[in-house]
């Protein structure tokens, strides 16, 4: 790779690492806000489950607005628009503002994840895996510093929650800024040709969109319910939240290794087979009892196999189209129903243990979940 390259892989970090310190750096302060602004649970889980839902919703719209703005100034726009909503958490003393701020995250979010595919797509084209690597670990980094480090700068600001919230914004005009300065400006003949219907009609779009929701849902499930699984187990709380972040930790570091690695080994089929059947082992060794190291390598396995679930997700449009534009078509269609279905799975797993009295119902519901997946990537055509 020439230095241009590696400008534009720098790129690539900036703008994927704004893409969740918007959302991660709310629940750590849940139990803070619901006091103070006296909100009830269902109250604060719609702080980060509107963005998210949003990000199912507004993908749907990724085809217009590349038609409209293009690929450079739609990011652009949008990196803007998510910088000014987190920014503004700086003078949101309410939860309107909460809400209104957690929405317009999610609206910015939703469009320069597909758009930042096409530019993946445009740029590296022979490299896709690599650049999905960095795509994935860079977000996963925002998430993780976000989400660790709220708190102490709460603290920091004399517990202000709200200028620690605003603090993220300043990290996303960094991203605003490297793009604006470091992509060339496109000419009007470039914007004419811009416009990708989404495959609504395609039956392998369908697989790769229930594909990236059951992966998703997987992740956002287990994230929501391991720790109570842990602490059931008989481990103390604390105990039980640091599987958590082993959890979380694992998956981001295997989700770079595992697209790089796709780059020089194997099929994309065969990882995903790989991937989900760890998945499938691992929870299977969830549900066993035995001495808690067993339930710790588990989600060890569970770990590395969504590390890589995840990329492969976002690899799949970028391997079975042939454009730019056709890339961040399909991608908005992908992450729109995609993170709908994921939203809902860890309510489902809810809902199940609930109205289930079997001990770890939820867990025998995921391991369908991955049974399901494994299914998909069977019917795959050779990729």
């Amino acid at each position: 790779m020439v230095k241009e390259d590696y400008k534009k892989i720098g790129l690539v970090f900036l703008v994927a690492f704004s893409l969740r310190v918007g959302i991660s750096s709310i629940p750590p302060l849940l139990p803070m806000l619901k006091k103070e602004l006296a909100i009830s649970d269902v109250a604060a889980s719609l702080l980060t489950s509107i963005p998210v839902i949003c990000m199912g919703i507004f993908a749907l719209t990724v085809s217009f607005v590349q038609e409209k703005l293009g690929r450079r100034k739609g990011i652009l726009v949008f990196l803007l628009v998510l910088s000014a909503a987190i920014l503004a958490r700086a003078v949101t003393v309410n939860y309107f503002g909460l809400i209104t701020t957690a929405f317009m995250v999610g609206v910015g979010t939703a469009i320069i994840g597909p758009l930042l595919s096409g530019y993946i797509k445009a740029e590296f084209p022979t490299r896709s895996g690599l650049l999905i690597g960095i795509y994935s670990i860079s977000m996963g980094l925002g998430a993780s510093i976000s989400s660790g480090s709220v708190m102490k700068l709460t603290d920091y600001f004399g517990g202000r929650w709200n200028f620690a919230l605003a603090f993220f914004g300043c990290l996303s005009l960094v991203g605003f800024f490297s793009w604006k300065t470091g992509t060339k400006q496109q000419s009007q003949s470039e914007l004419i040709v811009r416009k990708a219907a989404l495959p609504l009609r395609n039956r392998q779009a369908w697989k790769i969109t229930l594909f990236f929701g059951i992966q998703s849902g997987i992740f956002y499930g287990l994230t929501t319910w391991i720790t109570t699984i842990a602490f059931s187990r008989g481990v103390s709380i604390e105990v039980a939240s640091l599987v958590l972040t082993f959890y979380t930790l694992i998956q981001m570091v295997f989700s770079f290794l595992i697209p790089l690695l796709m780059d020089y080994v194997g099929q994309v089929k065969s990882w995903s087979l790989i991937c989900s059947s760890l998945v499938l082992i691992g929870i299977v060794g969830l549900l066993m009892r035995g001495a808690f190291l067993w339930f710790v390598l588990a989600t060890f396995v569970i770990g590395v196999g969504l590390g890589g679930l995840f990329p492969i997700a976002l690899l799949l449009p970028l391997k079975l189209t042939h454009s730019a534009e056709e890339t961040s078509a399909w991608t908005g269609m992908v992450q729109s129903f995609g993170y709908i279905i994921g939203g809902m799975i860890p309510i489902l797993m809810g809902i199940i243990a609930d109205i289930i009295p079997a001990t770890n119902a939820s867990l025998w519901f995921v391991m369908l979940l991955s049974l399901i997946i494994i299914g998909i990537t069977l019917r795959f055509n050779k990729i």
